[in-house]
């Protein structure tokens, strides 16, 4: 199962279906730059600030480029996301329970180190591997969200 930002966010919520559904047909998934917390929480392992961004040369863009799409992501879940729980693991994989996180296939975790929703997909990383998840997690640096589709 592959995807990239949404599409990795539904290639996530896939994988999640299908371990709670009892099936565990999907073998490996990887995610390019995954949304993972849609209700836009903090939890332990995962705490957004901009101190986790390495910016020295142009600083004023990067900044710029960084926040940017966390302002639009507000946007996204008042447009795109109405009654639902923005904590529901279908929506926002991060919150998914220990037990179906150890049932995960093994997993590759593709960001970019000026990527806004960089933080939560590593804390995402983390979380697969402390709970036993075979996973590689690959930070392009230099780069901001989607550069695979440019």
């Amino acid at each position: 199962m592959v995807g990239d930002s949404s599409g990795a966010n539904i290639a996530a919520a896939m994988n999640i279906y299908d371990i709670e559904s009892g099936n565990q047909w999907i073998k490996q998934q990887i995610l390019l730059y995954p949304v993972v917390n849609m209700a836009l929480k903090e939890t332990p392992g995962y705490e957004w600030s901009l101190d986790e961004y390495d910016i020295h040369d142009n600083d004023e863009i990067i900044t710029f480029i960084v926040k940017s799409l966390g302002i639009g992501v507000h946007y996204i879940n008042k447009l795109y996301v109405k009654n639902v729980d923005l904590k529901d693991p279908l929506l926002s994989p991060l919150f998914a329970s220990d037990k179906t996180i150890q049932q995960i296939p093994p997993t590759v975790i593709v960001t970019a180190e000026y990527d806004f929703l960089r933080i939560e997909s590593e804390a995402y990383a983390k979380r697969l591997l402390t709970n036993g998840v075979q996973t590689s997690f690959f930070r392009y640096l230099g780069l901001d969200r989607g550069f695979v589709d440019k």
